[in-house]
């Protein structure tokens, strides 16, 4: 038994929000494979096969699996000291049209933590451009918790609800098509139980509103716990409801 393949295979589920039977459904591989597959239990060449259709599937590389997203790296990969006391800061967002972003391996710097805000599982971005006024200004500092969504390109396949369910009115730091944003996430359920629609709203409403096609690639990277402005003022404290946009 591979434990590290049992357990990334659940912590995907778990961020994903999708069933097993789901899973075999879309996949076409039967739920004795896909159990195996959940058990870690990968020996035969069948059996790998059966994993990288998986994963594939789920749009997720061998890097990605295997390894973990730079900004995840760095969070979890702490020391204990800076794990117990220090945040990363990870530079600018735009809070505006979508900047290219290509992935940052290392933080510009450690900061404070805040009251009522963990370190582990948390980073830091400010922020810079308007869109998101006027509950957020340039250089607000923002903390957010880590996250790993990733909806790709698809052709007609709905994607998991539950874990953008979950976001629906919260303020993401998300990638798309490789362009970071800030933005509000919007969940519009469709007429089917699993499909939805997505969009991504300022709250400064001289910025368009962005919507997720199904040829979109979109990865959420983290969504607004708190934000601090001078003098490490709080302006935005959003750990449990929705960002009051309207």
């Amino acid at each position: 038994m591979d434990k590290f393949i049992a357990d990334r295979l659940s912590e995907i589920q778990k961020q994903r929000g999708f069933s097993l039977r789901w899973l075999c459904q879309q996949t076409n591989i039967n739920r004795h494979t896909v159990d195996k597959m959940f058990r870690g239990d990968v020996k035969s060449a069948r059996d790998k096969i059966a994993l990288k259709t998986i994963l594939e599937f789920l749009q997720i590389s061998d890097d990605e699996f295997y390894g973990r997203p730079a900004m995840q790296i760095a969070v979890r990969q702490q020391t204990s000291i800076d794990a117990a006391s220090r945040i990363p800061l990870y530079g600018d967002i735009a809070a505006g049209i979508p900047n290219p972003k290509e992935g940052v391996p290392e933080p510009d710097e450690w900061i404070e933590p805040v009251p009522g805000i963990r370190t582990r599982g948390v980073f830091a971005l400010r922020v810079q451009g308007l869109s998101m006024s006027p509950h957020l200004l340039p250089n607000d500092i923002l903390y957010l918790e880590s996250l790993d969504i990733h909806i790709g390109p698809k052709e007609g396949l709905p994607a998991p609800r539950i874990p953008f369910e979950r976001l629906h009115g919260r303020i993401v730091a998300a990638l798309i098509d490789g362009e970071a944003t800030l933005k509000v996430l919007r969940v519009t359920p469709k007429l089917t139980n699993e499909d939805f629609d997505l969009h991504l709203m300022p709250i400064n409403r001289a910025y368009p509103d962005i919507y997720i096609t199904p040829q979109t690639d979109l990865r959420i990277q983290g969504v607004v716990l708190k934000a601090l402005r001078d003098e490490n003022v709080p302006v935005l404290s959003l750990v449990e409801g929705e960002a009051n946009v309207r």
